[in-house]
């Protein structure tokens, strides 16, 4: 498959800006040009450069978009060529997805081992998490009778099964799927509360999320790609035994599934998360939802759950 085409963008600063170092214009120009090439930060994103009022903005905002530029091209270093083309893209079509406007995630019901969630109980277990995280995010929530294999890419154990996943298209809203193996779970807290809040997170990432600006993606990646080569990182048995023989994919897809893991801890279980990973997801939540509270929402979450299941029992 042929990568996307690149766009041509007039990303010059006029000549006609006078400033007391004369080669600061050039130098800002070719920082442009470079940014072009690469792809990834546009004159859409960032706004006109012609608006700078005096020297020292221009000497900041040169440094921004050197900042900027090293940070791609050091995670262009990581992930390789095909992480790039995707990173682009994202950033281009997350501004025309915001345009459509958050609307309300559909639902199904979830059936497991010993409990079932109506549609309507689903969206009010939804109504528990960031808001922004869902409804300009998710299409739909719901469960196929199927079973999946796990991707090959990931190195796991053969014939191991996904339990549910999110399952991504550029040009629309993710959609999570719980698959038939959830109904052999004995445990709706962990379904509705960790592997809910794992997928949501897949739905928000750098390359998925509909409001990150360009920057934000960057920073994201950047801080979950320095929490993967730290001894202090949060140790996932699923994130460690990922394993593939093209080291910068290995890499890749532990970043991903890395911040889908502290995400799901965020949600379920915020006490336990390191700070440092705390700090990197809840960044992101409150620039979604101001007043989101991990520890409350829990509570609520925890005892709308409890409080179904006990419904189901007296009714029977």
């Amino acid at each position: 498959m042929e990568g996307p085409t690149k766009q041509e963008n007039n990303f010059e600063i006029p000549a006609t800006e006078k400033t007391k170092n004369g080669n600061l214009i050039s130098r800002l120009n070719k920082i442009a040009k470079k940014l072009t090439v690469y792809g990834s930060l546009t004159l859409s994103m960032y706004g006109a450069y012609t608006g700078f009022v005096n020297t020292s903005e221009k000497y900041t905002r040169a440094r921004e978009i050197q900042e900027m530029k090293l940070e791609y091209e050091q995670l262009e270093n990581e992930y390789g060529k095909r992480f790039s083309d995707m990173f682009y893209v994202a950033s281009e079509l997350g501004k025309e997805k915001r345009e459509d406007g958050a609307q309300r995630t559909a639902t199904s019901s979830i059936e497991l081992k010993y409990n079932s969630f109506t549609a309507d109980q689903v969206q009010q277990v939804l109504d528990t998490y960031p808001k922004g995280w869902v409804y300009n995010e998710v299409s739909s929530i719901e469960q196929s009778v199927e079973e999946k294999e796990a991707p090959k890419e990931y190195g796991l154990q053969d014939n191991q099964k996904v339990i549910a996943d999110c399952s991504h298209d550029l040009y629309e809203k993710s959609k999570i799927t719980f698959y038939n193996s959830t109904k052999e779970r004995l445990d709706s807290y962990y379904v509705l509360s960790e592997l809910l809040g794992h997928e949501l997170a897949h739905a928000n990432d750098w390359i998925t999320d509909n409001e990150m600006s360009t920057e934000d993606r960057l920073e994201l990646l950047t801080a979950i790609t320095g929490r993967l080569d730290s001894e202090d990182r949060y140790k996932s048995n699923y994130v460690e035994s990922i394993v593939n023989e093209d080291k910068q994919r290995e890499k890749y897809l532990k970043a991903v599934e890395y911040w889908a893991e502290i995400c799901s801890q965020y949600f379920s279980d915020p006490s336990s998360l390191h700070v440092k990973d705390f700090r990197i997801v809840d960044r992101v939540v409150q620039k979604s939802d101001l007043e989101f509270s991990p520890l409350f929402q829990k509570l609520d979450r925890t005892n709308l759950i409890t409080s179904i299941i006990r419904s189901h029992v007296n009714t029977n």
